[in-house]
């Protein structure tokens, strides 16, 4: 006992450097406060003997940890074997505990490259090493699923994927603390290892969620060098990325796949230029073609088992519907190149992408608003909607005998006819009347079965205990305040059309709002714009017959930004303010844009940019010099749902002169807020988008119940990071406690974000 307590004490020092011990069982360290978000841990490690602290009284729980340090942790945790293992003379002083730990095969990579011992230990190796402690052999990834399984880790944000693990990332000495606590608690501390080398062999027994490794990426090699008479005969470098490989096979489940091109000769394709492509489906699946009749109510597409798609410049979107079935199918998606372009000719040979159709039930929810030609994921707030849950057998079909109920609810007490509805014909039906508000609102209606068919349990036993979700958002008509002196103004609209609006805008948003904006400013000189490959005047004139010839915007082709706005600079008429909107979700020839910039400020017409869609795919430096040398402002939205509120912003500075009060739009302050409900805790935590409404103070989780609201305020954590954890048994009272809403303060207390959000284990 001597002895072990002696080794003890020698690799607590090896450990953590110059430090002393303290004879306190509560936590000593000065820079770890009450209300640090591991203070339990670091004290229940400290009490366990586990970790120390620094002569200085800190414990630095920020620092990473070296993978030695982890080594001396994971051996003194083990219940089976002495605290450490002595080292020999000479020796790196962890040398001990590497020989008894490669007698087990736990993957370290230190064993024959001792200056890897003092180099931080990742996320990704800690997962490998705690699942092989346990006896399993798994790689990376499926050893952070074993990982949240166990309810080890819940990743950095608690989407709970691959990509939130981060695997590459150091672990902290205070996240290692709460890794050990945890473990501490699923039972064994005895080490099993592994029988041989690492080598993955187990991973059969822990599969992968569907999506857990986030988008399809797949990259073709460079192609060989060849004489330059020769054309080359393989593909270069395409980059495939599938937004969804697995649907549920219901004739609605639909997925994008994407792909960016080099021509055969390896170069960049310009974003001006498109070239055909034919895509087919080999087993059932339904390719969305663009139609021409983009009047009637709908998507504006026809459905078939092929198409004939253009590139907008080097991208090639496509979206495809899973077919009804009620067996799995594996599906080849090809695409093919139609055209007879020389430098495109390598690609007459298909590229294939797979997807899998496997038939599952569900409760499928619609909002139906017949007479909008809005996204239904948009509606008016001066109407109502008809909400629909149908009940779905696997295979697609409706199942219109189920006698039940279904419970409906909106998160941000939207009114709704009815909130608990029988199932008539396998579908359960209740008016939604939207909120009311000077801004959109985005909501989310829920519905679950409270009371379930006996004929249908086994078939639909997985709809059990189950919400599902629809988002939708009220979005309050464009106004203009007559009360300003307005100049007589003539306006464009300058309307991208290439093919990547299929995916960034497939509802059509930017024709039915540039409608209304064009109607409701109401100016005498009007002029409508779209562009691809090319630009196309619309018409020009009065309000009402330039807003209906929106109607022939379309969306596909390439991507030539100066030829929509050279258009539109032709057809000003006077000498009365101009001014131009430009609606874009992607890249253009800079040069030509450039020159447009020169003309608009020649000509003087003001400019005021929104792109649409992920900051990577827009050149944003261009948009905002576009605004900034035009006198303009550039509008940055990442959904389609929020073209209004960009629009509005610029009704008001074009009427009268001035930038909105408030925040335009609030709910982007957050992101990827989480709310997560793990065994007795609930987990509470946020990024924040500072760019969006300005610097956040403070963030407030507020529950809503009967008894009054309650709100718990997140821990800052540095980097733009707030979070917290609490006990379930404190918000349990509450009548609804699986969603919340998140809010954002600045420094004088002002209100700049909002966003309500779903806990996360009843999300389906």
């Amino acid at each position: 006992m001597t002895k072990k307590f002696v080794l003890f004490l020698m690799m607590m020092f090896l450990f953590l450097g110059n430090s002393s011990l303290t004879a306190s069982a509560a936590s000593p360290f000065k820079d770890v406060k009450t209300t640090h978000w591991a203070y339990s841990s670091i004290e229940w490690a400290f009490q366990k003997g586990l970790i120390k602290g620094y002569a200085d009284g800190t414990f630095q729980p920020e620092r990473p940890v070296t993978e030695s340090q982890f080594v001396a942790m994971l051996i003194r945790y083990d219940c089976s074997s002495q605290n450490g293992f002595p080292a020999k003379v000479g020796e790196h002083s962890a040398s001990g505990n590497y020989r008894y730990l490669i007698n087990k095969h736990i993957p370290l990579n230190g064993y024959t490259n001792a200056s890897l011992r003092d180099k931080p230990i990742t996320r990704g190796q800690v997962a490998k090493v705690i699942t092989a402690f346990n006896g399993l052999d798994l790689s990376t990834p499926h050893a952070a699923q074993y990982l949240y399984m166990q309810n080890l880790s819940s990743g950095q944000t608690g989407k709970r994927d691959y990509a939130d693990f981060g695997v590459d990332r150091p672990m902290t000495r205070a996240q290692v603390t709460a890794f050990f606590q945890r473990l501490s608690k699923q039972g064994s501390c005895q080490m099993k290892g592994l029988k041989q080398k690492a080598t993955g062999k187990d991973d059969v027994q822990i599969p992968l969620p569907l999506h857990f490794m986030g988008e399809e990426t797949v990259k073709f090699p460079d192609p060989e060098k060849e004489k330059p008479s020769s054309p080359p005969s393989k593909l270069s470098n395409v980059e495939i990325k599938v937004e969804k490989p697995s649907l549920i096979a219901n004739g609605v489940d639909s997925t994008f796949i994407h792909l960016t091109l080099k021509d055969c000769n390896g170069r960049e394709i310009p974003y001006e230029q498109n070239h055909l492509f034919n895509v087919t489906s080999r087993n059932g699946a339904m390719i969305k073609d663009e139609d021409n009749d983009y009047d009637k109510v709908g998507l504006g597409y026809q459905l078939s088992g092929s198409s004939s798609t253009e590139t907008d410049g080097p991208d090639l979107s496509v979206e495809v519907v899973a077919p009804k079935t009620s067996k799995e199918v594996t599906d080849k998606i090809s695409f093919q190149v139609a055209n007879g372009a020389a430098n495109m000719a390598c690609y007459k040979t298909p590229i294939d992408v797979n997807l899998t159709y496997a038939p599952q039930a569900e409760v499928r929810i619609e909002v139906d608003y017949e007479t909008s030609k809005l996204s239904p994921k948009v509606l008016p707030m001066n109407q109502s909607a008809w909400v629909r849950a149908t009940i779905v057998r696997p295979g697609g079909q409706t199942a219109y005998n189920f006698n039940g109920r279904i419970a409906f609810r909106s998160s941000k007490g939207a009114s709704l006819g009815s909130s608990e509805v029988s199932v008539v014909n396998g579908v359960a039906s209740t008016y939604l009347y939207p909120l009311s508000s000077e801004s959109l609102v985005d909501d989310t209606i829920t519905a679950e079965i409270v009371q379930m068919d006996s004929r249908y349990e086994n078939e639909l036993s997985s709809l059990v205990n189950k919400r599902y979700v629809f988002e939708v958002a009220y979005e309050p008509s464009l106004t203009i305040n007559n009360a300003c002196n307005r100049e007589e103004t003539e306006v464009a609209v300058v309307i991208d059309s290439s093919g990547s609006m299929k995916q960034n805008d497939p509802e059509r948003l930017r024709v039915s709002k540039s409608k209304a904006f064009i109607r409701t400013l109401n100016a005498t000189q009007n002029i409508a714009t779209h562009f691809n490959s090319q630009g196309y005047l619309l018409d020009t004139g009065l309000p009402y017959p330039v807003s209906n010839r929106l109607n022939g915007v379309r969306q596909s082709g390439g991507t030539n930004i100066a030829q929509g706005l050279e258009k539109a600079f032709t057809h000003f008429t006077g000498n009365q303010k101009k001014v131009a909107i430009l609606l874009t979700d992607g890249k253009s020839n800079e040069v030509k844009v450039l020159q447009m910039i020169d003309r608009a400020k020649r000509e003087g017409i003001t400019i005021y940019p929104i792109g649409l869609g992920k900051k990577q795919q827009l050149n944003e430096a261009l948009l905002e010099k576009i605004a900034y040398e035009t006198g303009g402002h550039y509008y940055h939205i990442e959904q389609n749902i929020h073209i209004g509120s960009a629009y509005q912003s610029i009704l008001d500075r074009i009427n009268c002169g001035t930038p909105p009060n408030s925040c335009l739009l609030p709910s982007y302050v957050f992101d990827t807020p989480v709310l997560e409900k793990k065994n007795n805790h609930v987990y509470m935590n946020t990024s924040i988008n500072s760019s969006i409404c300005g610097e956040v103070e403070r963030v407030v989780v507020r529950f809503r119940s009967i008894d009054g609201d309650v709100d718990y305020e997140l821990v800052y954590r540095g980097q733009d990071y707030f979070a917290l954890k609490k006990e379930i048994a404190e918000i349990k009272g509450y009548t609804f406690y699986t969603e919340a809403v998140f809010l954002a303060f600045n420094a004088e207390g002002q209100k700049v974000g909002e966003r309500t959000v779903v806990e996360t284990l009843h999300v389906y």
